[in-house]
């Protein structure tokens, strides 16, 4: 950072501070095809200021990808033990819990996202961590039929590394991308004697979904407890993101496009939302999508009700 010779000192020292006091940081692990989803995220991370509060990292699979990505944000790049995981035996979920591992002694809290995100607003990261872990609630959906054959093998793994698996208690919920991904830093270490994660890393698949396993350790440890907001018949979750808007914008910091036409209903709002998951499921209206390049006119189509369209002709340079 630069200072003019007008500037103080004490202005250069409170940089320093600013910089060294971070208690937040943002995960991403990343490969080479969603190298554009990351793109745009970072771009709207840097128009909401929040690279202001928090450091941001991306998880890399090897030297290569991170060479190819040419980030000037961090980076962290699986050790050798860990590279030939491949994605059915859960190369992602081991990223991510390799990646908040490294970090825990960094920081306070540890937000991971998916790179098919986008940041929709300027929030108070700390008051939002620390609400979390003060109100202990886990956010639900009960399902009229029960849970979904994908949901009951979710549930199932992500239980499987715990000796006292039977006390845990999720109200038969399901919990997924209901709640912000929010890690403890001063919990990781006993997460990860509670599952001995750092013997069974290896042993991750597709399924042991790392934030459903943390889930299910707040409930075992920390007294955090289920909460069911909606009952969703038959399954169809798409019903849950146009009845609940009103709810979201309560209690939720993330939400999704996912079927969902009302997204600029959340434009200008009073509400909790702040980031937008799943940019790369379902589709918006036929109108507002050219055949030709479905995904990138889909995702500049929420970047433009979130962020002006000069800015979002503006490309990042020096890499993202």
């Amino acid at each position: 950072m630069k200072f003019t010779a007008g500037q103080k000192f004490v202005d250069f020292i409170r940089h320093k501070k600013e910089i060294k006091e971070r208690k937040i940081a943002f995960l991403m692990p990343i490969h080479p095809p969603h190298f554009e989803y990351a793109k745009n995220f970072l771009e709207s991370f840097e128009y909401y200021k929040l690279d202001k509060q928090a450091d941001f990292y991306f998880v890399f699979s090897n030297e290569e990808d991170k060479k190819a990505c040419n980030t000037k944000y961090g980076s962290i790049v699986l050790p050798d033990n860990l590279k030939d995981i491949n994605r059915e035996r859960g190369i992602i979920n081991v990223k991510k819990l390799y990646g908040v591992y490294e970090l825990k002694d960094r920081y306070d809290y540890i937000i991971v996202l998916d790179s098919e995100s986008l940041i929709i607003k300027n929030i108070d990261l700390l008051e939002v961590c620390e609400t979390f872990f003060s109100n202990k609630i886990l956010w639900g959906v009960l399902q009229y039929h029960g849970k979904s054959d994908n949901m009951s093998k979710m549930t199932k793994y992500a239980s499987d590394f715990f000796e006292e698996k039977d006390r845990i208690k999720d109200d038969g919920l399901d919990l997924w991308f209901n709640n912000l991904c929010i890690y403890k830093a001063s919990t990781i270490e006993d997460f990860f004697i509670k599952t001995n994660l750092k013997e069974n890393i290896t042993k991750l698949t597709f399924w042991h979904f790392d934030y459903y396993m943390y889930m299910y350790y707040l409930l075992l440890y920390h007294s955090f407890k289920p909460r069911n907001f909606l009952n969703i018949y038959n399954g169809c979750a798409s019903k849950f993101y146009t009845i609940c808007v009103d709810f979201m914008t309560k209690y939720m910091n993330i939400a999704t496009p996912e079927k969902h036409k009302e997204i600029t209903r959340l434009v200008g709002r009073k509400n909790k939302i702040f980031i937008l998951i799943h940019l790369d499921r379902g589709e918006l209206p036929s109108d507002q999508l050219l055949p030709e390049n479905k995904y990138k006119n889909k995702v500049r189509y929420i970047l433009s009700c979130f962020i002006p369209n000069k800015v979002l002709k503006v490309k990042i340079r020096n890499g993202y």
